[in-house]
């Protein structure tokens, strides 16, 4: 959350990449009505911590 570093004391927070979880949902959609019967496949994709005062 952007209003996470203005708090006292600033939060902690995850930044997710949900842009790119977007983009690859939307890929794994179309390959699916493509080809209904594909297995189905894990996809992982990093957050990164934003680590501030509340967690020290």
């Amino acid at each position: 959350m952007a209003i996470a570093k203005y708090t006292s004391p600033a939060l902690t927070t995850v930044h997710v990449h949900t842009e790119l979880m977007g983009e690859r949902a939307i890929e794994m959609l179309l390959e699916r009505v493509k080809n209904p019967k594909k297995i189905p496949e894990l996809i992982i994709i990093g957050t990164e911590l934003m680590e501030r005062e509340s967690s020290i």
